[in-house]
């Protein structure tokens, strides 16, 4: 996936793909339900989008770590 370099998946099964297509989701939904606090809303949906992001990061990087170390041992 050129999305998040996994070789794990292609672009359609991508995790960080889903992630982003649902946060639009929501955006759309807040846009539609509360307009004036529109900006309120980006941002703190973008700082759920940032941690959330960072957290695949973190998994990503651990399981990396894993098949290395896996694949040095064997």
């Amino acid at each position: 996936c050129y999305e998040c370099g996994s070789l794990r998946h292609y672009k359609s099964k991508c995790p960080m793909v889903k992630f982003h297509k649902r946060m639009d989701m929501i955006h759309e939904r807040i846009r539609a339900y509360k307009p004036k606090t529109m900006q309120d809303a980006i941002e703190t949906t973008t700082k759920l989008r940032n941690k959330k992001i960072s957290t695949l990061v973190g998994c990503q990087t651990e399981n990396k770590k894993r098949l290395d170390n896996t694949s040095e041992h064997n």
